[in-house]
């Protein structure tokens, strides 16, 4: 995953190959319950900015978008 991120030119626009293998989101929504002690609030813009800055954050340090 990480080398198709920063190799093939189908992931250069942001898109991201995790989702060639798993859904992401079900890596995400445990985390975000483990960080933050409560499951997300899938209509609160707040929970929606935290997992969107750690979606971005899990990007750009391990899975090669820079």
């Amino acid at each position: 995953m990480k080398r198709l991120n920063e190799t093939d030119p189908d992931y250069a626009d942001g898109a991201c190959a995790s989702h060639d293998f798993c859904d992401a989101n079900m890596a995400m929504a445990p985390a975000f319950t483990q960080v933050m002690g409560r499951e997300p609030d899938v209509s609160s813009e707040e929970d929606a900015a935290i997992w969107s800055d750690a979606w971005e954050l899990a990007a750009e340090l391990y899975i090669g978008h820079q």
